[in-house]
């Protein structure tokens, strides 16, 4: 026959190591909504960056394929960025700057322009959202749209 041990005498778990892994379990659970939230201002910031650089996107091929030219235009004092066909409008917390490019002592002081070439007049929208800053960088050499935390 088989030995006490392995016939199961002492097989299983008892109530109390069934009661401290379900109180772990429970800390954990606890746990993840603040870990999510403290992540979630990061995913915030980073759309609103991406919804802006698909509008440059946008007026980018638009110029180039249709021949129309286009403004993204930026509003610091009401968050709100648009062309003449959309209107990004951040939330209150986010705050929105715009640095343009200066070339040839002109630059568009509230807006990148969009030419037909494909490129455009250059300039850096900042989103700034609980101390997490994201730029969309407009490259007027290359014409390229870059967002970078």
């Amino acid at each position: 026959m088989f030995p006490a041990s392995i016939r199961g005498g002492d097989a299983g778990f008892t109530l109390l190591e069934l009661l401290v892994v379900l109180a772990i379990l429970s800390m954990v659970i606890a746990a993840a909504p603040t870990l999510y939230s403290a992540a979630l201002p990061s995913f915030k910031v980073r759309q609103f960056a991406n919804d802006v650089a698909n509008a440059g996107r946008f007026l980018r091929e638009r110029a180039r394929s249709e021949g129309i030219e286009g403004a993204l235009m930026v509003n610091e004092d009401l968050n709100l960025i648009s062309t003449d066909a959309l209107v990004l409008e951040m939330p209150d917390d986010v705050d929105v700057t715009f640095a343009p490019h200066v070339a040839y002592g002109r630059s568009s002081d509230d807006a990148v322009q969009f030419y037909t070439t494909g490129l455009n007049s250059g300039g850096v929208v900042s989103i700034t959202r609980r101390g997490l800053t994201v730029d969309v960088t407009f490259d007027w050499i290359t014409g390229s749209i870059e967002v970078q935390q």
